[in-house]
Protein backbone atom coordinates (compact mmCIF):
# COMPACT_ATOMS: atom_id res chain seq x y z
CA UNK A 1 0.00 0.00 0.00
CA UNK A 2 1.30 3.19 -0.91
CA UNK A 3 1.28 5.84 1.92
CA UNK A 4 1.52 9.79 1.76
CA UNK A 5 4.52 11.08 3.02
CA UNK A 6 3.45 13.90 4.32
CA UNK A 7 0.77 12.82 6.54
CA UNK A 8 1.90 8.68 7.03
CA UNK A 9 -1.94 8.00 6.10
CA UNK A 10 -2.95 5.94 2.70
CA UNK A 11 -3.45 7.36 -0.44
CA UNK A 12 -6.93 7.60 -1.12
CA UNK A 13 -9.06 4.98 -3.30
CA UNK A 14 -9.18 6.86 -6.54
CA UNK A 15 -5.68 8.15 -6.50
CA UNK A 16 -4.23 4.46 -5.39
CA UNK A 17 -6.25 2.46 -8.83
CA UNK A 18 -6.16 5.48 -11.00
CA UNK A 19 -5.92 4.56 -14.77
CA UNK A 20 -2.46 5.13 -16.47
CA UNK A 21 -2.77 7.35 -19.69
CA UNK A 22 -1.45 5.97 -22.72
CA UNK A 23 1.58 7.23 -24.50
CA UNK A 24 1.13 10.52 -25.82
CA UNK A 25 -2.60 10.97 -24.16
CA UNK A 26 -0.89 13.49 -20.97
CA UNK A 27 -0.55 16.29 -24.04
CA UNK A 28 -4.33 16.08 -24.39
CA UNK A 29 -5.10 16.24 -20.22
CA UNK A 30 -2.40 18.48 -19.66
CA UNK A 31 -4.06 20.83 -22.74
CA UNK A 32 -7.75 19.65 -20.99
CA UNK A 33 -6.67 20.79 -17.25
CA UNK A 34 -5.02 24.19 -18.75
CA UNK A 35 -8.62 24.84 -20.69
CA UNK A 36 -10.71 23.71 -17.66
CA UNK A 37 -11.01 27.29 -16.39
CA UNK A 38 -12.14 28.67 -19.64
CA UNK A 39 -15.47 27.49 -19.37
CA UNK A 40 -18.91 29.65 -19.02
CA UNK A 41 -20.16 29.43 -15.69
CA UNK A 42 -23.79 30.31 -14.70
CA UNK A 43 -26.69 28.47 -13.28
CA UNK A 44 -24.31 25.15 -14.26
CA UNK A 45 -20.79 24.67 -15.67
CA UNK A 46 -21.03 24.66 -19.72
CA UNK A 47 -18.78 23.32 -21.81
CA UNK A 48 -15.38 24.73 -22.35
CA UNK A 49 -15.20 26.81 -25.89
CA UNK A 50 -14.59 25.74 -28.87
CA UNK A 51 -12.88 28.94 -28.94
CA UNK A 52 -10.92 28.93 -26.15
CA UNK A 53 -9.17 25.06 -27.84
CA UNK A 54 -8.54 26.89 -30.80
CA UNK A 55 -6.89 30.01 -29.33
CA UNK A 56 -5.09 27.17 -27.07
CA UNK A 57 -3.93 25.40 -30.52
CA UNK A 58 -2.98 28.97 -31.95
CA UNK A 59 -0.39 29.62 -28.61
CA UNK A 60 1.22 26.42 -28.91
CA UNK A 61 1.27 26.64 -33.21
CA UNK A 62 -0.89 23.35 -33.13
CA UNK A 63 -2.32 23.04 -36.79
CA UNK A 64 -4.08 21.18 -39.27
CA UNK A 65 -4.95 17.35 -38.23
CA UNK A 66 -3.21 17.76 -34.66
CA UNK A 67 -5.31 20.71 -34.13
CA UNK A 68 -8.72 18.39 -35.32
CA UNK A 69 -7.02 15.76 -32.45
CA UNK A 70 -6.51 18.08 -30.04
CA UNK A 71 -9.86 19.50 -30.30
CA UNK A 72 -11.19 15.43 -30.29
CA UNK A 73 -9.70 15.10 -27.41
CA UNK A 74 -10.75 18.31 -25.17
CA UNK A 75 -14.27 17.78 -26.07
CA UNK A 76 -14.89 14.17 -25.09
CA UNK A 77 -12.40 14.67 -21.88
CA UNK A 78 -14.78 17.93 -21.02
CA UNK A 79 -17.79 15.57 -21.90
CA UNK A 80 -16.84 12.94 -19.45
CA UNK A 81 -16.04 15.22 -16.69
CA UNK A 82 -19.14 17.12 -17.19
CA UNK A 83 -21.49 13.76 -17.05
CA UNK A 84 -19.19 13.13 -13.94
CA UNK A 85 -19.79 16.00 -12.31
CA UNK A 86 -23.69 16.35 -12.91
CA UNK A 87 -23.95 12.41 -11.10
CA UNK A 88 -23.37 14.30 -8.32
Amino acid sequence: MDMCLRENVPFPEKIQNAPDLGFGLLFFYQAFLDLVDCRQMGMALGPIPWTAVNDYCARYEIEGEQAEILHYHVKHLDAAFLEAKNRK
